[in-house]
């Protein structure tokens, strides 16, 4: 099954469906956004633009169909993909766009600015870039975990879905309040009941949710909370 993109204009009483097949999703204010996935009709993975409230879509990326592949939309300019182990950035909102490196860059990204993000790849490793992910430094590793989606409020906090390896199995959250150096760990589901590779949580860190195709969660991180 596939995640549809659709919208509402009166709070939720009425939904109409712009485009199937949603891999990554941002709308940046309330007339310009990205769409990465499948558009209609498209056999590749396409990222669209909108400037008009998703009225209308310009095609800014295609590529062939990827199976490892994550995208994030920063600004109206700032836009990164992940595809096929390369690092794809634009610094124009698409016009154009440069491979940043090559490796093993098949994970999920999170940037805060033009030029720090932070990526997480198979295998329990954390990269961290300042240069807009021209060069990445693994800055965390841990084998016995999978790393999920990854989420940064700033410089200095973060989250990360993680997992139990082979086949995965997500069951809990890693955050981080000095930019990815250590990380605590809270478990907040049997891992044989789970399944929440994505999560959302806002700047204050402590409540937050996770979901996959299926459900969402609200989460509350309270023992041993290291965020004030």
């Amino acid at each position: 099954d596939d995640f549809g993109l659709v919208k509402t204009t009166d709070g939720g009483a009425s939904w109409s469906e712009m485009l199937p097949r949603t891999l990554q999703f941002a709308m940046i204010d309330s007339s310009h956004g990205y769409f990465y996935g499948y558009s209609p009709g498209a056999s590749n993975l396409e990222a669209l633009k909108t400037s008009d409230g998703g009225a209308t879509w310009d095609t800014i990326f295609s590529a062939y169909n990827g199976s490892n592949t994550t995208a994030f939309f920063l600004d109206t300019l700032n836009c990164w993909i992940m595809l096929g182990g390369q690092d794809f950035h634009s610094s124009d909102g698409g016009n154009t766009w440069t491979i940043n490196s090559t490796g093993n860059h098949d994970g999920f990204i999170s940037f805060v600015s033009p030029t720090e993000g932070w990526e997480t790849v198979p295998g329990g490793v954390v990269y961290h870039t300042t240069d807009a992910g021209s060069n990445w430094t693994e800055i965390y590793r841990d084998s016995a975990k999978e790393m999920g989606e990854v989420q940064f409020a700033d410089s200095l906090h973060g989250w990360i879905t993680t997992g139990l390896p082979g086949p995965i199995r997500w069951n809990g959250i890693m955050t981080t309040t000095d930019g990815g150096s250590s990380w605590s760990t809270y478990e907040i589901l049997d891992p044989s009941e789970s399944s929440f590779p994505s999560l959302s949580f806002a700047a204050g860190g402590k409540i937050g949710y996770v979901w996959d195709k299926a459900a969402v969660l609200l989460v509350r991180l309270t023992k041993n909370h290291p965020l004030p």
